[in-house]
């Protein structure tokens, strides 16, 4: 059994499938009105809190945050070397041990007109699959919470997680999931976190920004700001691994994070569909072959 999934069968879930459909919804009222217009912050979290009410803990990565300026990185976890930050940024990058559960597959032109899915009794549900770096546009918070643990089981190391809130955006290229633009928008990213020995660079580890290597924090934040928003109005907060979402607790150390995260990347055989399918549907509505490009074939080299 591979290593993440054998620690997450003692984990237990506390979000039940009603909880994962709200979350489908949310999802896909935020990529509408995303494409719609920019949204601001306050709009962003007026419409999260419509969805998962409005008592947001004092203690949330949400109600943590703080200017960019004023983030603290001190407690960021360091690797002896470059190399080897590296190696461990490739090893999550890589990670494939995840399983598409629902075997759905995208039927229209695009995810946010009409009808998108459809049973494919073709697909094979136990295709390998890796973190869905290809859908950019979504899911962020379980690749971040995923890819850390896989690196904390494989290397020991245990990363940070940064949360940064704003009128976010990047360049999603060939794997938009809008066939008419190529940029992605968000009111909130995040991504993990790492240092080199005593070099006081912090890096992030996100490959759905930056397939090839960690990319040094300034870089990262001029990649999230495809659209040259004044940067001082992004806030931030830097929280540990297990805290999945911005609602939840910065500083939580509840490891039923990770079972929650893994349902919600795989998705459930009845309700809520996954992030691994938005990665499919990302793929597929550019006219990309899903079984090689998320397979053998990404857009970044598996040799290196």
């Amino acid at each position: 059994m591979p290593i993440l999934k054998k620690s997450l069968i003692t984990v237990l879930c506390f979000c039940s499938i009603s909880v994962f459909a709200d979350d489908n919804e949310f999802n896909t009222n935020i990529d509408n009105l995303f494409v719609s217009k920019k949204i601001n912050i306050d709009e962003y979290n007026n419409l999260y809190r419509s969805y998962y009410g409005s008592a947001t803990p004092k203690d949330s990565a949400e109600n943590q945050q703080v200017s960019l300026d004023e983030l603290n990185f001190d407690d960021v976890a360091s690797f002896d070397t470059y190399e080897a930050l590296v190696e461990s940024f490739k090893y999550m990058r890589d990670y494939d041990s995840f399983e598409q559960k629902i075997p759905f597959i995208a039927t229209g032109d695009s995810p946010f007109e009409g009808d998108w899915y459809q049973d494919s009794p073709d697909l094979d549900e136990h295709f390998p699959r890796r973190l869905s770096w290809l859908a950019m546009h979504t899911g962020c918070e379980t690749r971040a919470t995923l890819g850390g643990k896989v690196i904390e089981e494989k290397y020991g190391i245990k990363l940070k997680k940064l949360f940064v809130f704003g009128n976010l955006s990047a360049d999603a290229g060939q794997f938009s999931p809008n066939p008419s633009e190529d940029i992605v928008r968000w009111g909130m990213h995040n991504a993990v976190l790492a240092k080199v020995g005593n070099d006081e660079n912090i890096y992030v580890l996100d490959p759905a920004i930056n397939p090839d290597a960690p990319t040094l924090l300034d870089d990262w934040y001029t990649a999230i700001n495809f659209d040259q928003e004044d940067q001082r109005s992004f806030t931030g907060s830097v929280c540990n691994l297990e805290t999945l979402s911005q609602s939840d607790d910065c500083e939580s150390t509840d490891e039923s994070a990770y079972g929650d995260a893994l349902e919600r990347l795989e998705g459930l055989e009845d309700g809520y569909s996954g992030y691994l399918n938005e990665e499919w549907r990302s793929v597929q509505v550019r006219q990309n072959d899903p079984y090689e490009v998320l397979g053998n074939n990404p857009p970044w080299d598996l040799n290196e």
